[in-house]
């Protein structure tokens, strides 16, 4: 099945690029819908189908099928992408929200470097000065915000064509690419691995094994808010750990 698809790709056809599109489609509404769980009932699901779309036919026209990638991961990179691009230009997180999310992610920050070790819920709140409950509240809105900015965390100020520059053939990159990649992806195992297991756990589970918040509450016997809660509190160490990285890196 996967020789037939190449083999269509291969050839640029009009009909063959139709087949490879009717094809992958269920893996649009796939991407989709796991998207679509972060956002507020306000964002259409079908405008996100839409979207991904979109990214879908890009990457049947723009693959090269002797790159040494898999076209599903191509595509999936391609449709992701798409759909967030178009949720940056809707701009549907309120303002108010991003505010609450800035505030716990520098807290964070600042408490990492203050006590130099893991921070807990009960550490942020007292530097935030806010209840357990209100807390809660907060890492709910941090949750919707940070789909984006996460997403885009390496890639949020290149072009389209940068953004999928890691998928290019790796017979053809340059050591000083080679090392740059190498560099992000081991600071990043490092980021995931100094976080508390369960933190570790849900963002593997989410990310890794492709999880929704429903099913890791099933599987740890705790609620979805709790699983939520755990989620955005790991994103937000991340996000810290990973912007001294960049900074370091890009400086």
């Amino acid at each position: 099945m996967a020789e037939e698809f190449y083999d269509l790709l291969k050839r640029k056809n009009k009909n063959d690029r139709k087949k490879v599109i009717e094809h992958f489609a269920p893996l649009v509404k796939k991407i989709a819908g796991r998207i679509a769980i972060n956002l507020p009932p306000s964002v259409e699901f079908n405008d996100l189908v839409s979207y991904g779309v979109f990214g879908l036919i890009d990457a049947v026209e723009k693959f090269d099928p002797d790159m040494n990638v898999k076209f599903e991961y191509y595509a999936r990179t391609r449709i992701s992408g798409s759909i967030y691009d178009a949720l940056r230009k809707l701009d549907w997180a309120p303002r108010s929200i991003r505010i609450k999310s800035k505030e716990i992610e520098k807290a964070i920050a600042e408490l990492e470097q203050e006590l130099n070790r893991d921070v807990n819920d009960a550490d942020i709140a007292k530097k935030l000065g806010v209840s357990a409950e209100e807390l809660e509240k907060m890492f709910v809105d941090h949750r919707k915000a940070l789909l984006l900015s996460l997403e885009g965390f390496f890639s949020a100020e290149s072009d389209d064509e940068d953004k999928a520059s890691f998928l290019k053939d790796k017979k053809n990159l340059t050591p000083e690419e080679k090392a740059e990649e190498q560099a992000i992806k081991e600071t990043l195992v490092r980021a995931i691995n100094s976080l508390v297991y369960n933190e570790r756990l849900v963002v593997t589970l989410y990310y890794y094994n492709e999880f929704t918040l429903k099913e890791i509450a099933a599987t740890l016997d705790l609620t979805e808010s709790r699983v939520s809660q755990i989620h955005s509190r790991a994103i937000a160490k991340l996000k810290a750990r990973l912007k001294k990285f960049k900074k370091s890196m890009f400086a």
